[in-house]
């Protein structure tokens, strides 16, 4: 299995804390990028602020929308939001703008035991 060492992606600015943190983790399949911000909203997608975006579509801090999320996989203390396209979001943070969690289109958080080590 292929592991992805998130702390080599490049960097453009200095990172906020918690995607700093994200950073640290080994991940077992590709990381497109890291979320800070992440609001899932109605109609399954999720917008927020990507950092280290391995496609380089997007420079750091850029607000993005997702393609349509089909599950979210939760892995030891992180959420990775996996897309219809492929893409795979480590989410650093949640934004509720109205201060609660609303049902969203289908989608589905799994708990996945695993192994990965915090470097």
């Amino acid at each position: 299995m292929e592991r992805t060492r998130s702390s080599k992606f490049r960097r453009q600015m200095k990172l906020p804390k918690l995607v700093q943190a994200a950073t640290q983790f080994e991940y077992p399949f590709p990381i497109t990028g890291f979320l800070l911000n992440a609001e899932l909203r109605q109609d399954g997608v999720i917008h927020g602020y990507i950092y280290n975006d391995t496609k380089r579509r997007f420079a750091d801090g850029t607000h993005i929308s997702t393609a349509l999320v089909t599950y979210i996989q939760v892995e030891l203390e992180r959420h990775i939001a996996h897309t219809q396209s492929g893409s795979s979001y480590v989410i650093c943070n949640y934004y509720f703008p109205s201060g609660e969690i609303k049902k969203t289109h289908n989608v589905s958080i799994e708990f996945v035991e695993t192994d990965h080590i915090l470097h």
